[in-house]
């Protein structure tokens, strides 16, 4: 089964993908003027992650929450 998941706190944030039997994470945590990525692959260069996933996950989504959990 396909899916993703997302675990968000006011210290930062990890995307986990899981597609086609594979499985890719990101994970950002929160610096003073946003968020940095500290661990995981790309998932625009990853072949299994569509473009149109790729799009979804490229949003500010898990950014905003962060933000909002933080204040």
């Amino acid at each position: 089964m396909d899916k993703v998941i997302v675990e968000i706190t006011k210290e930062g944030y990890k995307v986990t993908v899981n597609v086609n039997g594979e499985e890719y994470s990101q994970e950002y945590r929160a610096t003073e003027f946003g968020s940095e990525q500290v661990s995981g692959v790309d998932f625009e260069t990853t072949d299994q992650i569509s473009d149109e996933l790729y799009d979804a996950l490229n949003s500010f989504f898990a950014y905003d929450v962060m933000k909002a959990l933080s204040e």
